[in-house]
């Protein structure tokens, strides 16, 4: 995954903010030159309020807002919604998704593709559709591109062991079943420089919708446990 020999990178995920764990690595690419795209399965308008800024009635178009601000702090070269319903994965296929994805990439041409793992990261039914309607889209557009699809994926075990060693011993335990997974299952551990990781956490500020605290919680980490572990990403190549 060499960012210095890639022109073009498209992530493809379910939610306004899930484009944070792989930020790092976008931020790094677009400082060498390649293009940035992103696509948004939803609009995030079935999420749950956690600040008073937002309602049912507004959350579409804030968490659009707010997406759309992350674009401009990272330097994206384009977004794009597909417009499905929130946490309705279950009937995205009746929106013909795949030829959606399809026509994208084939208009900005991707050399790499990221988006979520099998099990959608945390195992989200949006996460995990969109993990899979994009594997399809991959498969069908590659066969006339020159692309590589990688699954953004949690961390290690033994990896992320090492890093928490200062925690009390439940805690760490319960950040370990959460966040990570069996060492085999991850090919590539991108470790971001300060200057990156400084502006990967800036995203959290650009969420206010769904990150309130102003320590800026995410995935309910304290803000110095998210610092010591958002300074890595960790991707899994998709094999022929």
């Amino acid at each position: 995954m060499d960012e210095n020999k890639l022109t073009s990178i498209v992530g493809v995920f379910a939610h306004p903010d899930d484009e944070f764990i792989i930020a790092g690595f976008l931020v790094r690419a677009i400082s060498k030159g390649t293009k940035v795209h992103l696509i948004c399965a939803t609009r995030g308008e079935a999420g749950k309020i956690h600040n008073p800024i937002v309602t049912k009635e507004n959350m579409k178009e804030v968490r659009t807002k707010e997406i759309e601000k992350v674009c401009d702090v990272l330097g994206v070269s384009s977004l794009h919604f597909l417009d499905l319903p929130d946490g309705e994965s279950d009937t995205w296929i009746d929106y013909k998704p795949i030829e959606r994805i399809i026509a994208i990439f084939n208009q900005i041409k991707p050399d790499l593709i990221l988006t979520f793992d099998r099990n959608g990261g945390n195992g989200h039914p949006d996460h995990k559709e969109i993990s899979r309607l994009t594997k399809i889209a991959y498969e069908t557009h590659k066969s006339n591109e020159d692309v590589r699809l990688y699954h953004v994926t949690k961390f290690p075990h033994s990896f992320l062991k090492k890093r928490l060693w200062m925690l009390p011993k439940k805690t760490k335990e319960k950040i370990l079943n959460k966040l990570t997974v069996i060492d085999s299952e991850v090919s590539t551990i991108v470790k971001l420089n300060n200057k990156e990781l400084k502006k990967k956490l800036k995203i959290i500020d650009c969420y206010k919708s769904q990150f309130p605290d102003e320590k800026g919680r995410y995935y309910k980490l304290p803000y110095f446990v998210l610092k010591r572990i958002a300074k890595y990403e960790c991707y899994e190549e998709m094999s022929e």
